[in-house]
């Protein structure tokens, strides 16, 4: 793939005619293309003949699109075999796309601080946004195993996000990473994330609902990016270059020690019509953060942010949000972030 530019503009032509003998872009369309500015051209080429095209945006807006303009397939003779074009198809999103995975005809893309989408892919000439959730953090990554999309955040975390009804996706939990997770990679039940400054992380996700870290594996810098290959990880470090590492966990370096036992949290009664008591049991002194959110990962209404002493602590909770409305009935999440603890426990409100 090389960069394209407007000296480009009869190789694009010519390739539209080609890939797309009914509906090619006008020639003021393919001039806007390959000069407006913040637009990333790239081109393939064979024997000097442009075969390939794709262009997408680079800007940090709220709006973010790639488009596919044509690919030409060529054969051993370099004879064109036009009926090898593929798709041109654009899709606006609620912001910059930074990372895709696909399940079947699902698509889940990561839309940057605009959270996450599905995008339904049964028509590939017509794609459809089905849903779309706006998480806490940016959004760097996404991969999807199952049922679940695991999102790679900015601030320290991992969501978890449930596709079981792509029209309608929620958070079932959140992991609270060692740092910056800029990219995930899912394989057989275990997590891989790149953890910037901390290294690559390894997590149990055979609950997603618990996802717990298995081991730590330490890079010398900065790691952005992970990837799987048998029994190996391979990690992308800015400064050590490509780390190589067992992907199986006795294997992996201790980097941090074992945690202490994670806060207890529960909720009684639930469910609950007026109010219900939320109960946490602190081993030692800690700073905390107790929230209550929704199945879309929104903040509803925060309990409490400070430090408490050891101890067993009950806050209760009537229903309303942080501007005192009333909530409607249905599944909310009690999120309980101690140090670098993340506890979720889920309560319904019945009305």
């Amino acid at each position: 793939m090389l960069p394209a530019n407007w000296r480009d503009l009869g190789g694009l032509r010519q390739l539209e005619k080609v890939c797309f003998p009914v509906d090619s872009w006008p020639l003021l369309d393919l001039i806007g293309v390959l000069s407006l500015p913040n637009i990333v051209r790239l081109k393939a080429v064979i024997s000097d003949q442009m075969i390939g095209f794709v262009a997408g945006d680079k800007k940090s807006s709220d709006l973010g699109w790639i488009a596919t303009i044509g690919v030409q397939s060529i054969i051993a003779s370099a004879i064109p075999v036009t009926s090898a074009c593929r798709y041109r198809r654009s899709i606006s999103l609620a912001a910059p796309g930074k990372g895709v995975a696909t399940d079947g005809d699902l698509a889940v893309v990561a839309m940057y601080h605009r959270g996450v989408a599905t995008v339904d892919l049964t028509d590939p000439m017509n794609p459809v946004v089905l849903d779309s959730l706006t998480t806490e953090g940016i959004v760097l990554d996404v991969a999807v195993a199952g049922r679940y999309a695991y999102l790679a955040q900015a601030y320290a975390s991992m969501t978890v996000v449930n596709l079981a009804d792509p029209t309608d996706i929620q958070v079932v939990s959140i992991y609270q990473a060692a740092n910056d997770v800029y990219n995930v990679e899912v394989v057989d039940g275990i997590v891989y994330l790149a953890s910037y400054y901390a290294g690559v992380e390894v997590l149990d996700v055979s609950d997603p609902l618990e996802p717990y870290q298995l081991g730590l594996m330490p890079t010398p810098s900065r790691v952005e990016d992970v990837a799987v290959h048998g029994e190996l990880v391979l990690a992308a470090d800015r400064d050590g270059g490509l780390i190589v590492g067992a992907a199986q966990c006795p294997l992996l370096t201790a980097a941090r020690p074992p945690s202490a036992p994670a806060p207890r949290l529960s909720a009684r009664p639930n469910p609950f019509n007026a109010a219900t008591t939320i109960q946490l049991v602190l081993d030692r002194d800690q700073e905390v953060e107790l929230a209550v959110h929704d199945l879309r990962g929104r903040l509803m209404r925060r309990l409490y942010s400070g430090r408490l002493p050891t101890g067993t602590w009950s806050v209760e909770w009537n229903g309303r949000s942080d501007d005192g409305r009333p909530l409607a009935s249905g599944v909310y999440l009690v999120r309980l972030l101690a140090d670098e603890d993340v506890t979720i426990r889920r309560i319904c409100l019945v009305k």
